[in-house]
């Protein structure tokens, strides 16, 4: 009897030891199959080795044109000495000039602007990180006009009105954050939201008080669950008041009237940012949140428009009024410019 138990004993620990086995094996596949799924929601960055590889492949794929003009480097600011000031950008977001060609910088890190002169000299720091008058939280865009500059401050949710001095005037509060603003010369602001849902449109007109008379631009690229980020546009006005907004992440360019009317769509036909936007679309297919930027900015001229691509190397593509490209300007950089 006493070795039939010891058998039964024997036998029990036996299965138990196998069951146990078999939990910490499913256990182990369990916890592998997660990590899988992490690492293809969230790979790894890349090393800097293999930034620069990647890089180097698409200067070799994406050869210059025949006609690119290439831009000489003028000089860079701020300058090494104003590092033992403090004059330093930490988290650049908007830059804009006025008709005099002093230079407007907007900084998140800082909370201020800084001002440079046309010659890239520092003038001085306008605003300071708070949420009184002449305070910001968040200076995410800026514009300057002929008489003014005006800063929009994402998180304090308010739209800000200096003089060329950096003298504060007043301030409008808005409700919604706006992350690209421009101006036409009776003071009507053209404003791009940081969209709250995918039916919002892209821009809103804005009067002097800071009210909304109109919205327009509706979003042209994005699925049910992701439509923020390829719907962020960069913006410009003409001399006739006509709104360019550029999708920052296809090569897509559309031209309104000041009442929101459609005028033209202008489709961009460079190799490189065709294929950043295939990256785009695939990564919005997937589900992925990671992005590919196309075009890093737009202003506008006599006879047309021009965009700014930085990747691989730095292109100001220069449009006439039919959209056509007339000229491809281009600067060689690093890597990690």
């Amino acid at each position: 009897m006493r070795i039939l138990f010891l058998v039964l004993v024997c036998i029990i620990i036996r299965i138990t030891n196998s069951f146990t086995k078999s939990i910490d094996v499913s256990k182990r596949n369990i916890d592998l199959k997660n990590q899988q799924q992490k690492l293809d929601k969230n790979p790894p960055s890349p090393s800097d080795k293999d930034l620069i590889k990647i890089w180097r492949n698409y200067l070799k794929k994406y050869p210059l044109s025949k006609d690119a003009i290439e831009l000489e480097l003028q000089y860079s600011f701020p300058s090494d000495d104003l590092l033992e000031k403090d004059i330093y950008l930490w988290r650049p977001v908007k830059l804009d000039a006025d008709i005099f060609g002093n230079i407007f910088i907007s900084d998140q890190k800082w909370s201020h602007v800084f001002k440079f002169d046309s010659s890239g000299n520092f003038l001085k720091i306008i605003g300071r990180k708070g949420q009184g008058p002449g305070e910001f939280i968040n200076p995410f865009c800026l514009s300057a006009t002929k008489d003014f500059l005006i800063v929009s401050d994402t998180i304090g949710r308010k739209i800000q009105f200096f003089d060329l001095e950096g003298k504060y005037l007043r301030s409008l509060k808005v409700l919604k954050s706006y992350i690209e603003i421009v101006t036409c010369a009776d003071g009507f602001i053209y404003a791009s939201p940081l969209r709250m849902n995918k039916e919002s449109f892209l821009i809103d007109e804005l009067d002097k008080d800071g009210n909304v008379l109109n919205s327009f631009g509706k979003a042209r690229f994005g699925n049910e669950t992701n439509w923020v980020i390829p719907n962020i546009v960069k913006l410009a006005m003409n001399s006739k008041g006509e709104v360019f907004a550029a999708y920052e992440n296809f090569p897509t360019v559309c031209k309104y009237s000041r009442k929101g009317e459609l005028l033209e769509i202008y489709r961009i036909e460079k190799e490189i940012m065709k294929e950043r936007e295939r990256l785009n679309l695939d990564a919005i297919r997937k589900k992925e949140s990671k992005s590919f930027p196309v075009i890093y900015d737009i202003r506008t001229g006599r006879n047309g428009f021009y965009i700014l691509n930085n990747y691989p190397r730095t292109h100001i593509l220069e449009f006439d009024t039919n959209g056509k490209q007339v000229n491809d300007y281009y600067y060689v950089k690093s890597h990690d410019y």
